[in-house]
């Protein structure tokens, strides 16, 4: 019997597949059915073939050469990677040592004095006792700036001169995207930037496997920033350090290998995925034009889990969340990846909610075998075809913050800002109308489910206790000093005790504020919601009756439509079934004393209903909030003076339905 091979079947034109698409869709649009307009503002494919990526640029190279669309390695091996809290530094150590028995082979540490004002040299080492720096890359976040927290950690290391030039990892600090973040820093752009630049050349000499700056692009994720947005600040915030630092005398080839990328994933698992991929060509490019060669060109990507989209409402829903998004961080190829507890945002984190998130990558990685594969993602027609017209897309957005005078420009008249408030209002509002789920949100909500309030954050104080009067005269020196000696006079303060707050006050004294920007703030989708839920839990979850009309055929539907609505409130539902009329149903819902009535049944018999049920129900010496499930329409001004007071259907905008009637019920959202 003869084999059958691939010739043995005609070719399949994508005309001829069109032509079978349309007519099974019987006259309904293409356009409209089958494509899928994006946030970003690409167009989705319903199929992908071939002959789509014959045009485009990278597809032809390998892993680990310029512009390193397909990863900077020749290998997927990512490192686990994990956050540790400063705050208290007994715990943080006692974590951190759990974290690398665990699995983790990198870590993350805070290093600020608005988050640990206190911390210490020898807090800092109590931290990393038992902790290899060499074995395992150590990321400090600095903020805005690195130079207290890089003298920490030099005195905490006893200024061994090996163990520092040793050192993998880097010190995370990012005055513009702090400055973005927060609306102003303590010191002038200036200021920042020489510091930036000593500690950077200071690294350079004496910590070579240790960067210097982290581009945080995932702050403007977190504010609700498009993915275009995201790659397009992030590689402009690149450039403006290449240029900062190239004017205070690093070449770009030096300064270019000393940038890490910060990056979250986000819900949408391809777009998350051609993110990293575009990211990697962007930065490519730009470098080359600075006039770096191929390995300064090689973009470093830390990918961390989305906050953008967590909730606290059904949280365990979080940890499907954090593992799609894991998955498309892990095909993308990025360096290193940290998964967030899935009760991150109930302050609940502990040793296994921890563990859970660990285990997330390592069962990607070494058991699902995902770091076994070369860009897992390579020639697919649909990721290659996504990945370039997302970054043509972002290359568009950087040349005209380029226009814009760079990103420090760019942030000083507000575009950056403008661009992602935007953008985070149109995603709120697909999740109000839940035309974009949210599951355990603003679609399938447990209504019994309690939800804890969480304690506002106290503000965190800098330390103001005085110092002996030889670390206050080496304070005093640390800030008067000459560039070249910043780091050395710190650290001599480090050495005699003095804290984050106390280095970072001393460092700041006489300088002028940062001019102040509009910031960008840490934006939760689900937030409204639990807002909204706390409120209605408070006022003891008020009831809600659906009246069904009629057999159930004719009110199902809409009354399942109406209790799923209604849950994302958490209110108490209450089903009533099979009344023939509108009195029946009034008498039942007096008798229930609900305080709000949902009218549930067709379009055909509402000009009978509403009309009676409305008026029995607003005789009441406390009438009820009355609602009609579905939109009449032409009837709705004749509804509403009857005394329909809301009206629920597809098109809803379910939070702000849901927090009126809320107050309407004595609940204060």
């Amino acid at each position: 019997m003869k084999p059958l091979t691939f010739d043995e079947f005609p070719a399949a034109s994508y005309a001829a597949w069109r032509a079978g698409a349309e007519a099974a869709l019987k006259g309904a649009s293409f356009d409209k059915k089958l494509r899928t307009p994006t946030r970003e503002g690409i167009v989705l494919e319903p199929i992908y073939h071939r002959a789509d990526l014959a045009s485009l640029p990278g597809t032809r190279t390998v892993p680990g050469q310029p512009p390193y669309i397909r990863g900077t390695r020749t290998n997927n091996r990512w490192q686990v990677a994990e956050d540790v809290s400063a705050a208290k530094p007994t715990d943080a150590g006692k974590n951190l040592r759990a974290a690398i028995a665990g699995g983790a082979e990198t870590i993350f540490l805070e290093v600020t004095a608005p988050a640990a004002p206190s911390m210490s040299a020898h807090d800092l080492e109590e931290i990393l006792r038992g902790f290899d720096p060499a074995a395992h890359p150590l990321h400090l976040w600095t903020g805005a700036d690195g130079l207290p927290g890089l003298t920490l950690l030099i005195s905490a290391l006893k200024s061994d001169r090996e163990t520092i030039r040793n050192l993998q990892g880097s010190l995370g600090q990012d005055p513009i995207g702090k400055w973005a973040a927060k609306g102003s820093i303590p010191t002038d752009a200036t200021g920042a930037l020489d510091r930036l630049a000593a500690t950077t050349r200071w690294l350079l000499t004496l910590a070579p496997g240790f960067g210097s700056i982290s581009v945080d692009a995932a702050c403007y994720h977190n504010a609700g920033a498009t993915s275009v947005q995201e790659i397009a600040f992030a590689v402009a915030t690149g450039l403006e350090y290449l240029r900062q630092l190239a004017s205070r005398g690093l070449p770009v080839q030096d300064a270019a290998q000393r940038i890490c990328f910060d990056f979250a994933t986000g819900p949408d698992f391809f777009m998350a995925l051609a993110k990293f991929r575009a990211a990697r060509q962007i930065w490519s490019q730009i470098v080359s034009r600075c006039g770096g060669d191929d390995s300064s060109q090689a973009m470093t990507i830390h990918a961390c889990t989305s906050l953008w989209n967590r909730s606290a409402l059904d949280s365990h829903v979080n940890l499907l969340r954090c593992t799609t998004e894991a998955c498309a961080a892990a095909l993308s190829g990025c360096d290193s990846l940290r998964v967030a507890p899935f009760d991150e945002v109930l302050g609940t984190a502990d040793a296994f909610t921890r563990r859970i998130a660990r285990n997330t990558q390592l069962i990607l990685r070494d058991e699902c075998d995902f770091g076994q594969v070369v860009d897992p993602a390579g020639g697919s027609y649909y990721v290659e075809t996504l990945t370039a017209k997302l970054a043509g897309q972002a290359w568009a957005l950087f040349q005209e913050i380029e226009r814009d005078g760079g990103m420090i420009g760019a942030l000083r008249n507000g575009a950056p800002q403008r661009e992602i408030a935007g953008a985070a209002a149109c995603r709120q509002d697909e999740i109000a109308h839940r035309r974009s789920s949210l599951v355990g949100v603003n679609q399938y909500a447990d209504p019994s489910a309690e939800l804890a309030s969480s304690a506002a954050p106290q503000p965190q104080h800098l330390a103001t206790e005085k110092p002996n009067a030889e670390l206050a005269t080496l304070l005093k020196k640390s800030g008067a000093a000459s560039k070249e000696q910043w780091i050395a006079t710190a650290t001599s303060a480090a050495d005699l005790g003095a804290s984050l707050a106390q280095i970072s006050s001393a460092l700041d004294a006489g300088a002028e504020a940062c001019v102040s920007i509009e910031s960008l703030p840490l934006r939760r989708v689900a937030a409204p919601f639990e807002q909204l839920r706390l409120a209605v839990q408070a006022a003891g979850r008020p009831r809600v009756f659906l009246a069904g009309m009629g057999p159930l055929r004719q009110h199902k539907a809409r009354a399942d439509f109406s209790a799923g609505f209604f849950a994302v409130g958490g209110f108490a539902v209450v089903e009533g079934r099979g009344f023939s009329t509108a009195g029946e149903a009034a008498a039942a819902a007096i008798e229930d004393g609900a305080p709000v009535v949902v009218l549930c049944s067709t379009d055909e018999t509402w000009p009978e209903l509403v009309p009676p049920l409305a008026a029995a129900l607003k005789a009441m010496d406390n009438p009820p909030v009355f609602v009609l499930a579905g939109w009449p329409a032409d009837l709705a001004p004749a509804f509403t003076a009857a005394g329909v007071d809301h009206f629920i259907h597809l098109r809803s905008n379910c939070l702000e339905t849901l927090q009126i009637i809320a107050s309407q019920t004595g609940a204060r959202p």
